[in-house]
């Protein structure tokens, strides 16, 4: 037995709607606000990756003993960060550095794929 238009036009309703959904769902994803949202936090977070290896090859864990008991200088003294941590206005000016560093490497990298599709 078939549908009657009635449920037709409710299936075709909804259908539309879910079709609506992926729809925006797909333009929020290819946006390219979005993208470079995702792409910034995927940088930083290899940003802070390195950040936190380099940290712990300098420094070494916060478990492990010290080589020189309470020797500064062999690891018993306080840690590096806290210069950082007491002065606001190096920190922000070390952000910008690292602000800047990594958006000119982004725009060179977009303009040199712009210069291959030309």
């Amino acid at each position: 037995m078939g549908a009657t238009a009635e449920e037709l036009r409710l299936d075709i309703e909804a259908k539309r709607e879910e079709l609506g959904d992926d729809l925006a769902a797909l333009g929020n994803h290819v946006a390219p606000a979005q993208i470079a949202q995702r792409k910034g936090a995927e940088y930083a977070a290899r940003i802070r990756d390195g950040v936190q290896g380099l940290k712990q090859s300098i420094g070494g864990d916060d478990t492990s003993p010290s080589r020189a008991g309470d020797d500064p200088v062999a690891g018993g003294g306080p840690p590096a960060t806290s210069g950082l941590t007491d002065n606001p206005v190096a920190l922000a000016a070390i952000s910008a550095v690292v602000g800047l560093v990594v958006g000119s490497l982004l725009s060179r990298r977009r303009a040199r794929r712009r210069a291959r599709r030309s």
